[in-house]
């Protein structure tokens, strides 16, 4: 067993290894809601609060159908569907109820005092208080049926932005995670690592194409790519027996141009899900903000750490140069970077 294990592990490339532990990172996310109950009372509260006070049976329904979220949770899916369905089912359950209670007796009892009342007979001050009740809680089961589906409405609302939230988180993450392999890459790249350019060129087109984790780049993906992004057009690629992108080689400032893009990217997913957060009202999972100030926004760093500070001199045309080819040949990219080197133009 374990040596088939140690087959399997040896079969994958440095690059599949990366997907499978990127996609193991991402699922922590969700497993985390399985242990945070606060974050778990507000999913389900918001959900649930439109039925009101909830009887013994009622309240057994919904803790049976969060067990079966919370079983989702720990398998790293988002998925409170039965919850939803319960709330739906207690709301048409009451329904049901309040139509017995309206029964045969009762519909003949009023029909016997509008029979009196039409024939000017008298009919005792209490059955006439009766027959108006009995009116309103004819008319109020529709009524009852139209808040329901309004609070079923609401409450799907509420779990689709919070889902809407907490994707953004792992979609902010993901592009984390792979900004810092692509600095570890292009550390390695320049200096003429083709593994390395491999594995920048793959998260790059995971950033921006949304190529999907644990993929490999293909003649169409890339053709798809250089499409978009003139400048690829001058890469060597090679490609293996069943079509996947075995190599290539890059030129250091499609290298540079690749590890920027991605900072900028980076950059508008967090602050995408920050947006969220206070657009929505819901709360960033545990952690995130902590992972997020690990970075600056608008810092490079390693595009800049090799760069030369100006310490507030003006910039020479040599220097310039530098900070050029270090974003891939954009002049407005290297004069920003300049600047936060500390240069004046």
């Amino acid at each position: 067993m374990q040596s088939e294990q140690t087959q399997r592990l040896q079969k994958l490339t440095p690059l599949e290894v990366e997907e499978q532990q990127l996609n193991l990172d991402n699922l922590k996310n969700i497993r985390g809601l399985a242990n945070d109950s606060g974050q778990q009372a507000g999913i389900f509260n918001s959900m649930s609060r439109s039925l009101g006070p909830l009887s013994t049976d009622e309240q057994a329904i919904l803790d049976s159908a969060k067990s079966q979220a919370q079983a989702n949770f720990r398998q790293g899916k988002f998925d409170v569907s039965a919850y939803n369905e319960a709330v739906a089912k207690i709301a048409q359950d009451r329904i049901g109820r309040e139509s017995k209670e309206m029964g045969p007796r009762e519909d003949a009892r009023y029909e016997d005092i509008q029979a009196k009342l039409a024939q000017q007979l008298p009919v005792p001050k209490e059955d006439q208080a009766w027959a108006k009740g009995y009116e309103k809680r004819k008319t109020l089961g529709p009524v009852i049926m139209a808040g329901a589906a309004g609070g079923r409405q609401q409450s799907t609302q509420n779990f689709d932005v919070q889902k809407d939230t907490f994707k953004r988180y792992d979609t902010a993450l993901d592009a984390d995670q792979r900004l810092s392999r692509m600095e570890a890459s292009y550390g390695k790249a320049v200096n003429g690592d083709q593994q390395a350019m491999l594995s920048l060129l793959t998260d790059h087109i995971g950033m921006t194409l949304g190529l999907q984790k644990g993929a490999r780049i293909t003649k169409d993906i890339l053709n798809e790519a250089q499409q978009s992004q003139p400048w690829l057009a001058q890469l060597g690629a090679k490609f293996d027996s069943r079509g996947f992108l075995s190599g290539v080689t890059l030129g250091k400032d499609q290298m540079a141009q690749m590890l920027d893009l991605g900072y900028e990217a980076r950059d508008r997913s967090w602050q995408s899900a920050q947006d969220a957060t206070q657009l929505y009202g819901v709360a960033p999972p545990k952690g995130a903000q902590s992972i997020f100030s690990k970075r600056k926004v608008g810092e490079k760093p390693a595009l800049t750490g090799a760069l030369p500070n100006g310490n507030g001199r003006q910039i020479d045309k040599a220097t310039a140069q530098q900070f050029y080819q270090a974003v891939g040949g954009d002049p407005a990219k290297a004069r920003q970077l300049a600047t936060q080197n500390g240069w004046k133009f």
